[in-house]
């Protein structure tokens, strides 16, 4: 449902840009690993932001005049990748810090969510106009209430599901294989969980957070580990 509310405007567009949105849903839902997967297979370079602890506006750039100038970070993405429309990801936006002397990440992106604004953006470093309107901004919240409500405005805010005990196929079997690449074994490693392992599992996960059926997943896959070495 999320992926056809995320793709169904762009169907007859030779172009690909998702409009502005947050997905909001509890903590360790698995909200930024669908992001991150999203974007992946639709071939968008993307770049992960953590908005916890950024308390300015530098975000969005800083003078030429002061030592520390630099682009706004959307430039030296478009740069980096050399391409106008990539993904950025506001991971936890709601914890962005705000300063009344500094500005806030928020702030920043006002000018940036508008295609108009985003068009015609003026870089501070550049001095100069630069066309952002063609960039994807993805953002992930545990809550909405503590955003303002023009930013929540720019946004189409979309509840993301919480995983149940129905999905614990498909997600440990996810989780088996990254897990199994990311210690650089073979793929043969990565077979499903067998219905006792699945029984012995869900014993102590019915749903919820994601980062504790991982940690549950690492345990299966060690205890696989040493039955095989022991036979």
């Amino acid at each position: 449902a999320l992926i056809d509310s995320l793709l169904g405007d762009h169907s007859t567009k030779a172009h690909m840009r998702i409009r502005p949105t947050i997905f909001v849903g509890g903590p360790g839902f698995g909200k930024s690993r669908f992001t991150d997967r999203l974007l992946h297979h639709l071939g968008i370079p993307s770049m992960t932001v953590p908005c916890g602890g950024v308390a300015d506006s530098s975000f969005a750039g800083t003078s030429r005049q002061w030592n520390s100038g630099r682009p706004a970070l959307p430039v030296s993405f478009l740069r980096q990748t050399e391409c106008a429309g990539p993904a950025l990801v506001l991971d936890e936006i709601e914890k962005a810090g705000f300063s009344q002397h500094n500005g806030s990440v928020w702030d920043a992106l006002l000018g940036l969510l508008e295609t108009e604004t985003a068009r015609r953006w003026f870089d501070p470093y550049l001095e100069a106009p630069v066309d952002l309107s063609y960039i994807s901004w993805l953002a992930t919240a545990n809550s909405i209430e503590s955003l303002p409500s023009p930013l929540r405005d720019r946004f189409r805010i979309l509840s993301f599901p919480e995983p149940t005990l129905r999905d614990l196929g498909p997600i440990s079997l996810a989780l088996v294989r990254q897990l199994t690449e990311d210690r650089g074994l073979d793929e043969r490693w990565g077979l499903p969980l067998s219905q006792e392992e699945l029984d012995c599992v869900s014993s102590y996960w019915q749903g919820g957070s994601i980062r504790k059926l991982t940690k549950l997943v690492e345990a299966v896959l060690v205890v696989r580990e040493r039955f095989t070495a022991r036979h």
